[in-house]
């Protein structure tokens, strides 16, 4: 989950996370993928530890997305210009970059 930020002047919190992509394309990676609930940080580090380069690290989220989190609900694909908005609350994941 992401943090709420507050407003000095107003004491006014945030309740939503807003991503712009920069980049982004086919087979590009750095997909934000919802989760159906947040894993346990042992259990996921576990799962992903042997990977030795991002092609590999990406597959090992995806298979950690099933066995850890109980998988997904949905992911943004990373596009050029692409606003993606969801609340702070909701968990989720930063798949690797694969090439920017």
């Amino acid at each position: 989950t992401d943090l709420s930020k507050t407003c000095d002047e107003t004491g006014m919190h945030t309740t939503h996370t807003l991503i712009i992509y920069l980049t982004g394309g086919p087979n590009s990676g750095g997909e934000t993928v919802m989760l159906k609930k947040l894993p346990k940080v042992h259990e996921f580090n576990e799962e992903t530890a042997p990977a030795t380069n991002a092609g590999e690290l990406h597959r090992l989220y995806r298979s950690a997305c099933t066995s850890c989190c109980e998988g997904t609900y949905d992911e943004a694909m990373p596009r050029r210009g692409r606003l993606f908005v969801f609340p702070h609350d909701a968990p989720h994941l930063a798949m690797p970059v694969l090439k920017a």
